[in-house]
């Protein structure tokens, strides 16, 4: 790198916890340009900065931004800002080794005090007389540069603080190595070496311009020769650093292969070494690292435009790194480090029983097996670590005496390996190769993996603390743990819809977002609406995030038109939702907008009551870990200083908060359902013409009108999936906001008020005996829920429901589904069991109130022809719902029309992914035809077609009339059982040419009581 880099840094915003947070929330500004052009303003950004963080004054702001355009992450001129292709790189991928080269190549010292810290723990005033040492222009008699260096090392995850000693992560272990060297390679910058001669020693492919090694941990870049031909276009900078295309010769570029090596050879221990190519064999230009990509459009070798991948590597120089002794040998290779120490060994007197003495070879044996398939950085399970635990143990014990046995022996170092640490290794992979142990080999970079100590464990433990469910939560799922801050008003919003908001430049947030992540909501002092008063800084609640969605209508204060303009397209819904304030007092039923200033002030003051103030949410997190609470920044992941999940702070603020926190209903009964369900939902199921987005239509106009929905129609025409697939899609997809789920159940003969709605129980009283209890049925179960009594709006799917008795089963459901309340002849509490509408009801309903929501729906199935045979339904109970038909298609009835009954059956059989020949589709077309008009008003829906498809589709075509058979009498006969008609459509399935008969009669007359006659 030349240098005319600067030597101090700026600390930008934020502490070392929430810094990248704040960063990348700014960078996420500058992501949405101003309409029609690619810029931000200045004066936006500098507006969004005094808003969102601690600033002071223009002067701080613009010395700030001035750094992180040093460094190369956005571009100005005089009055506006945009992201630099570097910038848009770590906007979308946020890879703190894109940062680090950002500040390596702006600032001098990050490498220096890296490499330091690799050989010892360093004090901050030690970090800092290094950089005096060696820089001149670094005089301070303070140790203020040498902080700021570490607070950004601290907020990339590559150092971490203790006691007043910074030392390496395992992250910054990694770019040590990079600094320090892992492979044995002995090249020299400018010189020419033969390519052929270069792979023969180092290993890699002698073809292509990324060459990874097997051999050594080394990844081999070429550049130039022919490959402007292909579309190649690499370039060295002025400071050193080069553009290096990627590698794909036509179409688009992808990240696989030798792109993904180079992109992760860090993380994978692997140096970066590039070439240029030349007439006279190739120039080594030197080593670098990966500092980012970004897209450019590039022509392929085909001289079509692609989209091609275009990686920026900055230089790494190896000044300060000392040489080892020149009486001390340094192997170019594994093998010939193995075949020095094993002759070394076999000449000396004393031979060498220690390393196999000591440990064993059972042992070794454990480590090989450990050793399979692991990679440096892998995830491995806990019996693993343990093997590798042994390894470092042992190395530690031995480490001393190693180093003196190979002085004695004249050992030499491998690669950065002493000699001492390359005997312990050697020693090793000669009992494996002499004991031909089975597993795999202890190669140097799994050794130095181990004893680094680079590689994740699965399961980590939790601390066990106080019972809370969002606390239990946490510690069965080790869950992300967010926080999210956001104007006292916003959080009016997220109670009345039980959610929260994504502004479009935060998407990639919203994506990273899971179901089960834990969100602690922290309210700003300062209201959106300038007309509210200033509230308490805090912490107001606690939710357990459920299902993301979008919206396209105005929701938060900000996104009218009295606010800022802001538009939250982009929703996380709570499954659950926990507040410190007194929700009872919150109107949920009217939004933000329909409320004048002084009932927003009363309902704010309840909500911000008793909230955790941010000035006691600092020292606890700080008293847990040494780091304060967050607070800066509208969106913060609690991290450990070395960047893993922190659950330590969550947990102690929630402790915190416990004795105050109340469970309240994440979704909102008062609001109305308003959409209309998509036709993309019954993807997979066939429906002729336009038949299911009219279904789709009448189900979205029944549910919006306040209607019930139930649909009818023969045996098999989709009925139950229709139901069950809308409440999926409205309950996980649309809105998660109105539907807290739903529940699918069968009705039956037997069912009575006290299976709908419920009755008493026997259960354990307080002092051990038994008393009787209101339990609720299946649909007051939908209202509220079981375990925490808070209000929920699920909705229900009644399969069969004319096989009920309405009227026993029902009973004082007709009452309510009219829309007015009923007592039930049960108590709770000393209370009468109350079923009421959301109308009669404000805040959380009583212990003995059961709440049905504006949006709560029935949906009901009833096969058409069970009308006449089973229970009829009043007209009182059928007003209440909407009546959707879901007929059977209409098949050809004759042989010569223009659309066959084949042609019908192939067109279900695609749409059910089934591959049949013609001859299987003209008989299965027969039955379905025969079947269906055999006797009017008497048919069979595709579902049942698709059974008997999928029986004979796994038989050979030529025992199709034995098969085809069977599965009419497997799937056909059973819905015949009960038609009066039966013998008819019986005898005409007979009739069908690819039907035996013989076996179609014996089954009918044993299962239908249908006795078919030779002569009749």
């Amino acid at each position: 790198m030349t240098d005319g880099r600067r030597m101090s840094t700026d600390r930008f915003y934020g502490g070392v916890e929430n810094r990248l947070e704040i960063l990348f929330d700014f960078l996420s500004l500058l992501d949405q340009p101003d309409a029609d052009s690619e810029w931000v303003s200045r004066e936006k950004a500098i507006n969004w900065v005094h808003t969102n963080t601690n600033a002071e004054g223009s002067s701080a702001i613009e010395r700030h931004l001035n750094f992180i355009e040093l460094i190369g992450l956005i571009e100005s001129d005089d009055s506006r800002f945009k992201l630099t292709r570097i910038g848009n790189c770590y906007l979308r991928n946020r890879d703190p080794l894109v940062l680090y080269n950002c500040l390596r190549t702006g600032v001098k010292g990050f490498d220096t005090i890296v490499r330091a810290l690799a050989i010892d723990p360093q004090t901050d005033d030690g970090l800092m007389e290094l950089l005096v040492n060696n820089f001149e222009e670094c005089d301070m008699d303070t140790s203020g540069v040498a902080k700021r260096h570490r607070e950004w090392l601290q907020v990339l995850g590559y150092v971490e603080r203790e006691n007043d000693q910074n030392r390496l992560t395992n992250s910054g272990e990694a770019v040590a190595d990079q600094l320090r060297g892992v492979s044995s390679l002995d090249l020299e910058p400018d010189s020419i070496y033969e390519r052929k001669e270069l792979h023969a020693k180092y290993g890699g492919s002698i073809q292509g311009g990324i060459a990874p090694s097997n051999d050594e941990p080394v990844v081999f870049l070429f550049m130039g020769g022919t490959g402007e031909e292909h579309g190649y276009r690499d370039e060295i900078q002025s400071n050193g650093t080069v553009h290096y295309t990627g590698e794909g010769q036509v179409g688009d570029m992808e990240m696989k292969r030798g792109n993904r090596v180079i992109r992760d050879h860090v993380e994978e221990g692997r140096e970066l070494h590039l070439f240029s190519m030349e007439e006279e064999g190739v120039r080594y230009v030197g080593q670098f690292m990966y500092a980012g990509h970004y897209l450019e459009e590039l022509p392929d070798s085909e001289g079509n435009l692609r989209e091609g991948i275009r990686f920026k590597l900055a230089p790494i120089e190896h000044e300060g790194i000392k040489a080892p002794p020149e009486s001390v040998t340094k192997y170019d290779s594994m093998e010939s480090a193995l075949s020095d120490v094993r002759a070394k060994l076999s000449e000396s007197e004393e031979k060498w029983p220690r390393i196999e003495s000591r440990i064993g070879e059972e042992v070794i044996q454990e480590w090989s097996h450990a050793l399979s398939g692991f990679k440096p950085s892998d995830e491995v399970p806990s019996e693993t670590a343990t093997s590798f635990d042994q390894i470092r143990t042992i190395h530690e014990a031995l480490e001393s005496e190693l180093e003196t046995r190979a002085e004695e022996l004249g050992v030499g170092s491998l690669g950065q390996s002493s000699p001492g640490r390359t005997l312990f290794l050697t020693s090793v992979r000669i009992i494996q190769e002499d004991q031909e142990l089975a597993g795999a080999p202890l190669t140097q970079p799994r050794l130095n993996s181990i004893l680094r100590n680079t590689y994740e464990v699965k399961e980590p433990s939790l601390p066990k603390i106080a019972s809370h469910p969002v606390i239990d939560h946490i510690r069965e799922t080790a869950p992300a743990v967010f926080k999210f801050t956001g104007p006292p008003d916003y959080w009016l919003t997220t109670v009345e819809y039980g959610s929260v908001s994504f502004e479009d430049r935060h998407e990639k947030r919203w994506e990273e977002l899971e179901k089960g992540d834990v969100a602690l909501l922290h309210s700003r002092a300062t209201p959106s609406n300038d007309e509210l008063n200033g509230k308490p800084y805090g912490l107001i609640g606690v939710g357990i995030v459920g299902e993301k969605f979008k919206k396209d209508e105005p929701w938060w204060w900000d996104e009218y038109e009295d606010g800022d303009g802001r538009m939250y397209t982009m929703v996380a819904s709570f499954d659950r939702l926990f507040l410190t304030g007194d929700a009872k007092d919150i109107d949920t039923s009217r939004g933000i907008k329909e409320k004048d200033p002084t009932e927003v002030d009363i309902e704010l003051d309840a909500l911000t009551e008793n909230c955790l103030e941010t000035e006691v949410a600092n020292e606890i997190c700080a008293s847990t870990s040494g780091t304060e609470f967050p607070a800066q920044g509208m969106f913060a992941r609690f991290r450990t200083e070395n960047g893993e999940i922190d659950h330590d702070r969550p947990l102690a603020l929630i402790e915190a908060m416990a004795d105050e926190l109340t469970e309240v209903s994440p979704i909102n009964p008062h609001e109305g359902y308003d959409g209309s369900v998509p036709e993309e939902i019954l993807d997979g199921l066939h429906f002729p013409n336009d038949q299911g987005k009219q279904i789709l239509e009448q189900v979205s106009t029944a549910i919006r009108s306040g209607k019930h929905v139930l649909l009818t129609g023969p045996p098999g025409t989709g009925k139950t999936e229709i139901a069950e697939r809308v409440c999926e899609h409205l309950a996980n997809e649309s809105h998660p906001y109105l539907y807290s789920g739903f529940e699918i159940t069968t009705a039956t003969a037997d069912w009575s008020t006290f299976d709908t709605v419920g009755g008493y129980m026997p259960g354990e009283s307080d002092n051990g005996g038994e008393e009787l209890s209101f339990t609720p049925g299946i649909v007051l179960n939908r209202l509220k829920d079981t375990q925490s009594g808070v209000q929920s709006n699920e909705l229900i799917v009644i399969d069969e429901l004319n096989r009920a008795d309405i009227d026993k089963a029902f009973g004082q459901l007709f009452t309510l589904l009219s829309g007015q309340a009923v007592q039930l002849p049960y108590t709770v509490d000393g209370k009468e069991v109350e079923l009421t509408t959301y109308q009669d009801v404000f805040g959380a309903p009583l212990a003995n109130q059961y709440v049905v929501p504006n949006s709560w729906r029935i949906f009901a199935t009833m096969n058409a022809y069970d009308k006449t045979s089973l229970y009829e339904m009043s007209y009182a109970f059928m007003r209440r719902f909407a009546f959707v038909r879901v007929p059977a298609p209409e098949l050809p009835k004759g042989e010569d029309a223009e659309r066959t009954v084949e042609d019908v059956v192939f067109e279900y059989a695609d749409a059910w992914d089934i591959d049949i020949s013609r001859m299987e589709a003209w008989a299965v077309g027969r039955v379905w035809r025969e079947t269906n008009h055999a006797v009017e008003d008497r048919a069979i829906g595709p579902a049942i077609v698709e059974d008997v498809i999928r029986y004979i589709s796994q038989h050979p075509e030529e025992e199709l009339e034995f098969h085809l058979t069977q599965a009419v009498i497997s799937y056909i006969f059973p819905q015949l059982e009960g038609v009066p008609k039966r013998k008819r459509i019986v005898r005409r399935i007979a009739d069908v040419n690819d039907i035996n008969s013989t076996l179609l009669k014996d089954a009918a007359r044993e299962m239908l009581q249908v006795n078919l006659s030779e002569n009749e």
